[in-house]
C-alpha cells in the first residue's frame, strides 16, 4: 500500500512541479560522475600497486630471496585489489608450485608482471631481468601518456584563449582607438 502511494505522490509533484525533475537528474549526474572518478582512482591506485609488487620483487630476488617469500612481502605492501589478486597466486602456489601457479595466474592487472615471471623461471632465465624488463616497460608507457597529455594541452587551451582572452585583449587595446574615432567622426558624446 506506501508503495502506489509514494509513486503517486512522486508524480504529483513532479507534474506540479518540473523543475524537480531537472533537480533530481541534475543530482543523479553529478552522482554518476562522483562514481567514475572514484572508479578511475581506484583502477590508477591498482596500476601504481602493480609497479610497487614489480619493484619489490626486483628487490627481493636480487638479495637472494625466493619469489614465493618476494610475493608474500609485496602482498602487504599493496591495496586491496592487487593484493587479493597475489594472495590467489600465492594460495594456488602453495597448492601446485610456484612454477604452475605462476604460469596459471588469472589476475587483470598482475598477469603481465606474473607471465613474465612464469616464462623467466621455464626458461631458466633470471626472474630479476624480467622484472627489470616489465619496470623499464612501465615507464616507457607511463613516459608515453605524459607526453600524449603534454602534446594535447595546446588543443584545449584555445577555447579559454579565443573565448575568453582574446576578446578582452581586443576590448582593452582596440576599444580606446574605435571610441577615439567615434568621437572624431561625430563630435563629442553628450
Amino acid at each position: 500500500m506506501t508503495g502506489p502511494v509514494v509513486v503517486g505522490l512522486a508524480v504529483g509533484l513532479l507534474v506540479r512541479y518540473p523543475q524537480l525533475l531537472v533537480v533530481a537528474l541534475g543530482a543523479f549526474f553529478i552522482r554518476w560522475v562522483r562514481r567514475l572518478r572514484s572508479l578511475r582512482r581506484v583502477e590508477s591506485d591498482a596500476r601504481a600497486d602493480v609497479i610497487v609488487v614489480a619493484r619489490t620483487l626486483l628487490v627481493g630476488l636480487t638479495s637472494g630471496l625466493p619469489v614465493a617469500a618476494t610475493l608474500d612481502l609485496a602482498t602487504a605492501q599493496v591495496g586491496e585489489v592487487v593484493g587479493a589478486e597475489l594472495a590467489r597466486v600465492l594460495r594456488s602456489a602453495r597448492r601446485h608450485g610456484v612454477a604452475a601457479a605462476l604460469a596459471a595466474s588469472e589476475g587483470r592487472l598482475t598477469r603481465p608482471l606474473l607471465s613474465r615471471l612464469a616464462l623467466a623461471q621455464a626458461s631458466g632465465a633470471p626472474m630479476s631481468d624480467a622484472v627489470a624488463a616489465f619496470l623499464s616497460e612501465c615507464r616507457v608507457t607511463r613516459r608515453t601518456a605524459a607526453l600524449e597529455k603534454v602534446r594535447r594541452l595546446p588543443v584545449s587551451l584555445m577555447v579559454p584563449l579565443g573565448l575568453l582572452i582574446l576578446p578582452g585583449f581586443v576590448v582593452l587595446f582596440v576599444g580606446p582607438i574605435v571610441l577615439g574615432s567615434l568621437v572624431d567622426l561625430f563630435g563629442a558624446v553628450p
